[in-house]
């Protein structure tokens, strides 16, 4: 289960990463909310300046032009690991949630309390079949895909299958 998620997210990623090259004026931006921990403790009021100076970290020219395009639209914010950070900081980081880009990947139990505070539908992802998995890891890698590099991914599959179920 875990290894699906690990692939969604990096399908995610990649999703970002084409992103970025189909529109090169926007901020996208992509942060695993366990990586910022200590920053969440901290009080702020206004997310976009919390996020430009204290998460991205971003000189003052940059932060000054991240804050306009915040206003105008132009930020794609993708927040990970949403239902693993405390109670208190998902409380905080909800009632600053103002963009209208904004993608948050969270497991199924918090999604009614989403869909309320930010006024909008959920999207689930389904799982990925075991060929899915295989071609999503055959170009993920970037080896060929003849038999050899399916037989690899189907073997660490399996693995992982067997890993994961005891």
């Amino acid at each position: 289960f875990f290894f699906q998620i690990d692939l969604i997210r990096a399908k995610l990623y990649q999703n970002l990463k084409e992103l970025e090259q189909e529109f090169p004026t926007n901020f996208h931006i992509f942060l695993d909310l366990k990586e910022h921990l200590k920053e969440l403790q901290e009080d702020f009021q206004d997310f976009p300046t919390f996020l430009s100076g204290k998460i991205l970290k971003l000189p003052h020219f940059d932060k000054l032009l991240f804050l306009q395009m915040y206003k105008e639209g132009k930020v794609s914010i993708f927040l990970d690991g949403f239902d693993e950070i405390s109670p208190i900081c998902k409380e905080k980081l909800m009632k600053m949630f103002e963009s209208k880009q904004l993608w948050v990947t969270t497991r199924p139990h918090l999604e009614q309390d989403l869909e309320k505070e930010l006024k909008v539908e959920a999207y689930s992802l389904v799982p990925l079949t075991e060929e899915e998995q295989i071609d999503f890891l055959v170009k993920f890698w970037g080896i060929s895909e003849n038999e050899e590099g399916k037989k690899f991914a189907n073997k660490l599959i399996d693995k992982h299958l067997r890993f994961t179920e005891g």
